[in-house]
């Protein structure tokens, strides 16, 4: 018998349990309390199992993407679960600076890629909404295809602004078919 029968057979009265206390298997009250039991513990399962995929510490896969998409960050190409949660819970506390220099740096930093951003007003006060993205390559893997770059720093730019970018990378970094790889976009940088 299951948890969860057990314990309702323990709270039935005395003599619901009368013809079930020589031979329980022979008592109809038994049989319908062991039916009710395995099928409350199957629920119970069920419900911790969907509890456990409510939140970000212990949702997996689909779920992981909807709590994230919930948090605006959604997963990158070849995220993996681990990598996914832990970023879910940095932007938590990064959502509060978005739209600032620091910020932006971090971000991109947290890419996988060098990076400077330059506001073009402090050198020319005729481009006051634009801003450099000077990004590289220093050694540690990029973790994003040419769109999702473009959708992150879209995304945490200040409102008012567009950006300009300046890729020092060599053309054959994302040579597999998922963008970063066309000449004609990343040869240099200009302002209007």
């Amino acid at each position: 018998m299951s948890g969860i029968g057990e314990y309702l057979w323990w709270l039935l009265p005395n003599f619901l349990k009368k013809k079930g206390a020589v031979d329980p298997a022979g008592s109809t009250t038994w049989n319908l309390v062991t039916i009710q039991g395995e099928a409350l513990d199957e629920s119970k399962t069920e419900i911790l199992s969907m509890r456990d995929q409510h939140t970000v510490e212990t949702a997996e896969a689909e779920q992981l993407d909807l709590l994230g998409d919930e948090r605006e960050t959604k997963r990158f190409a070849a995220e993996n679960d681990d990598a996914y949660r832990a970023r879910i819970f940095v932007a938590a506390e990064r959502k509060q600076k978005v739209g600032t220099k620091p910020y932006m740096e971090t971000m991109v930093f947290d890419l996988g890629f060098g990076v400077e951003v330059t506001e073009v007003w402090t050198f020319d006060r005729r481009y006051w909404a634009e801003f450099i993205v000077h990004i590289w390559g220093d050694g540690r893997t990029i973790t994003v295809t040419q769109e999702e770059f473009f959708r992150e720093v879209d995304k945490v730019r200040p409102a008012h602004t567009r950006a300009v970018y300046q890729i020092d990378l060599p053309l054959d970094v994302f040579d597999d078919g998922e963008l970063f790889d066309s000449a004609n976009r990343f040869d240099s940088w200009s302002i209007p």
